[in-house]
């Protein structure tokens, strides 16, 4: 649990945290992962009004999941010399208050401010650690069609040399734990059930301060996803661009996992980022990876997987309003 120390709340010129103004209005895109948080993030951060935390996932309000932050990660420790050199970092665990501040405050001409940390979703102590401190805080929620998310997630730790499973062998191994009560060592079921969370934020923020988004509609709708952020965080049409679908952090997959898996293991693939130059680096990641590929289910094991989600899509349909339907077939 993160220490809530410092007074916050809405002062009379914006946000405070501690003695400072950091922004108007405030806002956490929180989860889910791979569910179209970083499309989002991106566009947002092309907003004339939106300052964006240049750490797009800092977890101040939640620890990040074991094993789960890249080895390009920063810290309090690094941040500001990394920043120094990349104008935007994805991840970092940032726990002092004054970096977290920092990387939150508005520059003159931007009024609002936000982050987009994917386990604040399923962190149970996340949605309160936010209100502690920001109470009038927008909240913005994305989903995805569960079998799909879970796949993707498989996909995005095969790629980073986390596993060497197939897909299909690990869902059904989290499916079987979670049937027998047992913890099991993935989430990629777990990060796909939105309706207890949903329901945690919804009760600490409100329903006016929620907003819940579909991935399905980034693809075929993406304008009217954009304006209905435009909305909910009350900013103009100022977009730098007309916020098209473009996909960012897609799913990679990997041509040789075991060789993968090894550099990652042997800490060859880190070192490399550090001493090689981008253009081999380049040409490293397009030997190593592609975009095109799949991950095939038996139509036994999606049978079960429907089955297994089918309460808690119906369940988060009532709580969110969206026409879900699509998702029971």
């Amino acid at each position: 649990m993160i220490p809530m120390q410092l007074p916050t709340g809405i002062g009379r010129e914006g946000v405070m945290m501690g003695n400072s103004v950091i922004a108007e209005r405030i806002f956490f895109i929180v989860g889910a992962p791979k569910a179209g948080t970083t499309w989002l993030a991106s566009s947002l951060a092309e907003h004339r009004d939106v300052h964006l935390s240049p750490v797009k996932e800092p977890h101040f309000f939640a620890p990040p999941a074991p094993r789960e932050l890249g080895p390009v990660a920063v810290t309090d420790i690094d941040v500001w010399p990394q920043l120094a050199q990349h104008k935007w970092i994805h991840s970092g665990w940032i726990r002092d208050a004054g970096n977290y501040e920092r990387l939150l405050r508005a520059p003159q001409g931007k009024n609002v401010s936000g982050e987009a940390t994917v386990v604040y979703l399923h962190a149970p102590e996340a949605a309160r650690n936010i209100a502690t401190r920001f109470p009038d805080a927008r909240i913005i929620i994305m989903i995805r069609e569960p079998i799909a998310r879970a796949l993707s997630h498989f996909q995005m730790n095969l790629a980073g040399g986390r596993t060497t499973k197939r897909a299909e062998s690990a869902l059904r191994h989290e499916l079987e734990c979670r049937r027998e009560g047992r913890t099991a060592s993935s989430s990629y079921l777990g990060r796909s059930l939105y309706a207890e969370p949903l329901r945690r934020y919804l009760d600490v923020f409100g329903r006016e301060q929620v907003l819940v988004l579909r991935f399905d509609d980034i693809a075929s709708a993406p304008g009217t996803v954009l304006a209905q952020v435009q909305q909910h965080l009350g900013i103009s049409s100022g977009w730098a661009t007309a916020g098209g679908s473009d996909r960012k952090n897609s799913t990679r997959y990997t041509r040789w996992k075991w060789l993968n898996f090894l550099l990652v293991q042997t800490r060859i693939k880190n070192v490399a980022r550090q001493v090689l130059p981008s253009v081999l680096i380049n040409s490293g990641k397009r030997l190593l990876y592609t975009r095109q590929g799949s991950e095939v289910l038996s139509d036994q094991c999606r049978t079960e997987l429907r089955a297994f989600f089918k309460r808690d899509i119906e369940d988060t349909a009532a709580l969110s309003g969206l026409d879900l339907a699509s998702w029971l077939r």
